[in-house]
């Protein structure tokens, strides 16, 4: 039986998520920089896109409010990058113990941060969060499907293809950040793929 194209993202997800296991913390924080400096690189594209967005949310009747969230600007993209930066600068959460005792029988115990695998994150017309979830999650070693709403979906793309060739381009899978296409049908599929989605 073959896998519709939203089950087959999310099998490379979990793929992704395995290999992001055995990425180096220097190797992670250089991919998170690298994702910054491709977004300010690509910066005419991101707002281009953006533009189309505001031009088709605001057709669609979009309230003021929403259509704040989904704008981008020169400063705003800014902001997103001294953010992945400071992403890029914490420290690495992977292999921290943060609780240790020994019990009563003397059998000693630790407890260890280690990656969940892959987060699935939905979220509505805010194009930031593609490139901050995506950060966090790879900071973490986690890989992440993005589902970001409708008013989004040009922007959310160039962004995203900005994070992938930069987690490539540092030897790592592009499968750990991906945007899925779809309404609420490819949700409710997303839902159902626990075998992949931790």
């Amino acid at each position: 039986m073959s896998m519709s194209p939203v089950e087959e993202q999310a099998k490379r997800a979990k793929d992704a998520a395995s290999a992001l296991r055995k990425a180096q913390p220097g190797q992670k924080s250089q991919a998170i920089r690298a994702m910054g400096a491709r977004m300010r690189s690509r910066l005419p594209d991101i707002l281009e896109a953006n533009a189309e967005d505001m031009a088709q949310a605001k057709a669609d009747g979009t309230g003021d409010a929403k259509l704040d969230r989904l704008r981008l600007d020169e400063k705003r993209v800014d902001e997103v990058v001294k953010g992945l930066e400071a992403v890029a600068a914490q420290a690495d959460p992977i292999g921290k113990v943060f609780d240790e005792r020994k019990g009563p029988s003397g059998i000693h115990c630790k407890r260890v941060r280690v990656p969940i695998g892959v987060i699935l994150m939905i979220y509505e017309a805010r194009p930031n969060v593609t490139a901050e979830a995506a950060a966090i999650c790879l900071r973490s070693s986690n890989a992440v499907l993005l589902k970001g709403g409708k008013e989004a979906l040009r922007t959310n793309r160039v962004i995203a293809a900005c994070l992938q060739g930069a987690v490539a381009q540092e030897g790592m899978p592009s499968d750990a950040i991906q945007m899925v296409d779809g309404g609420h049908e490819a949700v409710d599929e997303l839902l159902k793929l626990d075998q992949y989605i931790d």
